[in-house]
């Protein structure tokens, strides 16, 4: 079983009455491939979006997309929108979080397929600047800020390809695509081009995808900058920065800098090209930059930027699989870009909860950062003196767990293989408390919205983080932007 794959949870309600004890079950998705039609004059965009998977129990598939959907065929056979229920899930804590529930029930094992119809309303139809994938993992931001705005996707404990066809009209001005997966451009409005096929590594979650189609003239004009970056490898690797700011020229040379410094300590480079967006710091959910399997948007701000890039190694190389192992990168990003070496006083320091919530609860608590740098420095503080340091052994578990989800267990586990005292420390500042019952997993109640219910997000706390199957992104061609 894959690292942070949820329990099936009790389902009740209207769309669950016909037997009892009807459960939602965690599934596997096996591949999405979706048509997008994007209208640049009603900026809307008209989404067909299939989905093969295999349910992981017998029951009621788990999945999540936000968008309302307006036509549903499952296995061939058109059923109700209506089966396609928002469930809202309590944990312990009365902290809730939104999925999608299919209200047909299948056996484990059994493949099965999915088409869905629905349209996405872009946020701004003049500059098309919403035209894109993007998401914050944020606590401000709520917990459905992922693919699932866009696409139909599971939670992080899953990895699978993902294949997005792109048709455009109405377009004003040209527009070019940045994606992190492999372009192939399939349709032109005279000379400029209006369609395009990206097929996303296999390796890719939930929190992995980039793709943004942009105006190059509107509302002004875009400034894209491209160089190779040569890895400690010997690879060549793209590095693609564009802008609005014209600050793209900051942006490459920063990138380049920031590369070079996180492949010295956690070595070559996860990802087949880099792309960097850079912004006036106004990102989706307010946060000042976000990270994706080979792709950044940010403000140019070189603590921001080392941040971010450290993120490349940790976080979207090395991938966190659930929601209770989201603050790990965000611990050692933080740490890197302000470092220190400070043993914590356990004996008198407040308990803090990082992992022992709910595995459906998706956004990122603010104390990881804090925190979670904070148990960085403690451990490096342990090694003092010693014939290695905590960087050292990031880069070891760093390089064997490349392209591969992790959980908090797994990454306690390592450091006490590598001889660090943890028990204390992690019972005390991961899981909450020293004798915290959350330690040992919550239980749940499941509430069914009623139809018309949108199902807009709620913020809350837990983790978000990313997964993968072990492929190396190479396996799957260049990643580079069309």
């Amino acid at each position: 079983m894959k690292p942070g794959v949820p329990p099936a949870i009790l389902l009740s309600g209207p769309r669950f009455t016909r037997s009892s004890g009807c459960h939602g079950v965690p599934i596997e998705m096996h591949a999405v491939t979706a048509i997008l039609r994007v209208d640049g004059a009603s900026a809307v965009v008209e989404v067909e979006a299939e989905v093969r998977f295999s349910a992981l129990e017998n029951g009621f598939p788990l999945l999540d997309l936000v968008p309302e959907v307006s036509r549903v065929v499952f296995d061939r056979a058109t059923v109700s929108p209506e089966l396609l229920t928002t469930i809202v899930i309590v944990d312990d804590d009365a902290e809730t979080t939104r999925l999608r529930a299919l209200a047909i029930a299948v056996t484990k094992g059994e493949p099965h397929t999915l088409l869905l119809h629905y349209s996405v309303r872009l946020s701004d139809s003049e500059r098309f600047e919403g035209g894109g994938f993007f998401m914050s993992d944020t606590e401000d931001a709520g917990g459905r800020f992922f693919l699932e705005r866009y696409l139909p996707a599971n939670l992080e404990f899953d990895a699978h390809p993902v294949t997005v066809t792109i048709v455009a009209q109405n377009l004003e001005t040209p527009y070019r695509l940045f994606a992190n997966g492999r372009g192939v451009p399939t349709g032109t409005v005279g000379s400029a081009c209006a369609g395009w096929t990206v097929e996303f590594p296999r390796w890719y979650t939930s929190s992995s995808h980039y793709l943004h189609l942009v105006s190059t003239e509107k509302p002004s004009r875009l400034q894209v900058l491209e160089q190779t970056f040569q890895s400690e490898s010997g690879r060549s690797i793209p590095l693609i920065v564009y802008s609005r700011e014209g600050r793209a020229d900051e942006g490459i040379y920063h990138l380049a800098r920031e590369m070079k410094e996180m492949e010295r300590r956690f070595g070559e480079y996860p990802h087949e090209a880099a792309i960097l967006h850079v912004t006036d710091g106004n990102v989706e959910g307010g946060a000042r930059g976000m990270e994706y399997a080979g792709a950044i948007v940010s403000e140019i701000d070189e603590d921001l930027l080392h941040h971010e890039v450290a993120h490349l190694w940790f976080g979207r190389g090395v991938l966190p699989s659930d929601g209770n192992s989201g603050w790990i990168d965000e611990a050692v990003a933080q740490w890197m870009t302000f470092p220190s070496r400070n043993r914590i006083d356990l004996e008198r320091v407040e308990p803090a909860c990082l992992a022992g919530y709910s595995p459906f609860l998706r956004a990122t608590p603010k104390r990881s950062y804090g925190v979670g740098a904070n148990l960085m420095s403690h451990f490096d503080a342990e090694l003092h003196g010693s014939q290695t340091n905590l960087i050292a052994i990031l880069r070891k578990f760093c390089t064997e767990h490349r392209y591969r989800t992790i959980s908090t267990r797994m990454f306690e586990a390592f450091l006490a293989a590598e001889g660090l005292e943890t028990d204390l420390v992690f019972r005390k500042l991961v899981w909450g408390d020293e004798t915290d019952l959350r330690f040992k997993g919550p239980s749940f109640g499941v509430e069914v919205e009623e139809p018309g219910d949108t199902g807009r997000p709620e913020g809350q706390p837990g983790g978000r983080s990313g997964g993968g199957s072990g492929d190396h992104p190479g396996d799957d061609g260049p990643h580079v932007p069309v």
